[in-house]
């Protein structure tokens, strides 16, 4: 018998998340480098543009990389931090 799943539990996959210093960058960019594939060198810039952001919010805020993204997927569940998020945004 199979299974019905409820799509809206799932949560999509972002490299970013899991890109949380400079030396997790240098190594997701290197081993990227290895497939010798100028598409997926393109999506891990993209990836490290994200997580460097989030790097820099987490920093501004003096909080986890990991409680800038919870706040981001789920900013009901994270209200507060969602919000400090906003006002380091609208300081620009």
């Amino acid at each position: 018998m199979s299974k019905k799943i409820d799509l809206t539990s799932l949560t999509e996959f972002n490299a970013a998340h899991f890109v949380s210093d400079a030396g997790d960058i240098k190594a997701y960019i290197q081993e990227v480098e290895t497939e010798d594939n100028i598409e997926s060198l393109r999506g891990a810039v993209k990836t490290v543009f994200m997580a460097k952001g989030a790097i820099a919010v987490a920093d501004e805020l003096g909080i986890t990389v990991q409680e800038v993204w919870d706040a981001q997927v789920n900013p009901l569940k994270h209200p507060d931090v969602f919000n400090n998020m906003v006002n380091v945004f609208k300081k620009g």
